[in-house]
């Protein structure tokens, strides 16, 4: 065992000099090895928002047309005439009872309910009524997409300037 120790240590003494050495020489390692820092995605920019929209429709998961986000962030699709609950489910290529959260809004009855195979106290949706999309918030899609939530972002000189060593005073090589 008494090598496998001895490893250990030789590691851990390696770790301690880079960090020596990155401290001690802070204007060499600025100029060769960037500092970065984790920035969080806001979706909620709209361009975000639009590119989400755009990803999310390209791998079928809203439909193609008269979908957009609410403030909240839920997909909302504004319903056109002729659109049937079933129609509106296909654009999405969803179960229509997984995708639609018709509760949302109120449903107005119409006797042309019976041609699309349902109960007439369901009811139709109405042209230029919104409909909410279940499980299709920007939240949801970004996870669906697997789109990334963090990046990492070279910090900028002038953000770093504070900490460095005076250029007029050069620290002696």
């Amino acid at each position: 065992g008494g090598d496998a120790d001895g490893s250990g240590t030789t590691g851990k003494a390696d770790g301690a000099d880079d960090g020596a050495g990155s401290t001690g020489t802070t204007g060499d390692t600025d100029t060769t090895k960037p500092k970065t820092r984790t920035v969080t995605i806001d979706y909620t920019t709209d361009e975000n928002r639009a590119k989400v929209l755009k990803a999310a429709q390209r791998k079928h998961l809203l439909p193609k047309q008269h979908t957009s986000f609410n403030e909240k962030g839920q997909a909302v699709y504004k319903v056109q005439s002729g659109d049937s609950y079933w129609r509106i489910a296909d654009m999405s290529d969803g179960k229509p009872s997984d995708q639609f959260d018709f509760d949302h809004f109120r449903t107005t009855l119409n006797v042309n309910s019976k041609r699309f195979g349902r109960s007439p106290e369901s009811g139709l949706i109405h042209p230029g009524e919104k409909v909410l999309l279940k499980d299709r918030s920007i939240d949801d899609l970004v996870k669906l997409l697997g789109l990334p939530t963090t990046y990492e972002e070279e910090i900028p000189a002038e953000d770093l300037a504070p900490r460095r060593t005076n250029p007029n005073h050069p620290t002696p090589q």
